[in-house]
């Protein structure tokens, strides 16, 4: 929790643990500067421990907790949040985009270079069942007409990005679907960059909830993560958008 000792509001924001670095960073600048205390709620971790699943995900974590704003990592986890009742209308904001890319474990990307390579016999493949990841390596493999090739060495669905992250860095498969940003995340992750056309692109997105305590202070926050200086801290951390490529190493 970040709060300064002379903070003239406060706000509780939740955020999906793959976006929390920038958006606890962002929140730090923000309170910082505008005496504002800040607590940064992110998810359980429970998608690594085999809890999440269908029922159990953003919107989940979400309902029946005092929180003023939300942090959703795609427009259609928003969506659910919305669909819920649990945004306040009119508050939605983008932040930036996130890009689909192939990730191996440290030392698989000379093997790996490209989604083809994917559907070579004995390729192990995790892919993600909930959230902002959900059906997205259908997306990318759609586009190269490659769905069977590459679906039948589909070895590990699990229910989360932590627990995708964690599958790789563990070594529990050769490749994954997930956003270049995960690797900025460990350093045992590294992004394999796909072809433009194949770069499936979702926004991550912010908004005040509904019941929010002091929702004037938590549309300050939202609109700041959504300002130019906002966005160059999510593009810090391995976001992009269509001005500025992203500064995290893949």
């Amino acid at each position: 929790m970040d709060v300064t000792s002379t903070a003239l509001a406060s706000i509780r924001i939740f955020s999906a643990r793959g976006s929390a670095p920038p958006v606890r960073a962002a929140a730090r600048l923000f309170g910082s500067e505008n005496r504002t205390a800040i607590e940064v709620a992110v998810c359980s971790n429970a998608c690594v421990e085999g809890a999440c699943g269908p029922g159990h995900g953003f919107v989940q974590e979400v309902t029946g907790r005092r929180y003023d704003a939300a942090v959703a990592g795609s427009e259609s986890d928003m969506d659910d949040l919305d669909s819920a009742g649990l945004v306040e209308p009119g508050t939605r904001r983008g932040l930036a985009l996130r890009e689909a890319a192939i990730l191996v474990p440290r030392g698989m990307e000379d093997r790996i270079r490209s989604l083809e390579d994917l559907a070579l016999p004995g390729t192990r493949i995790a892919v993600s069942t909930i959230d902002c990841l959900r059906g997205m390596w259908e997306d990318v493999c759609g586009r190269a007409d490659l769905i069977d090739e590459v679906g039948q060495n589909v070895t590990l669905r699990v229910a989360g990005c932590m627990a995708l992250c964690d599958a790789i860095v563990r070594g529990r498969v050769d490749a994954a679907f997930g956003w270049s940003s995960f690797a900025c995340l460990h350093s045992r992750i590294v992004a394999v960059e796909l072809p433009a056309e194949l770069r499936v692109r979702r926004r991550t997105v912010g908004a005040v909830l509904r019941g929010a305590q002091d929702a004037v202070a938590a549309i300050g926050l939202v609109d700041f993560m959504a300002s130019d200086r906002g966005r160059a801290v999510f593009l810090d951390h391995g976001w992009v958008d269509s001005r500025r490529e992203t500064s995290c190493p893949r």
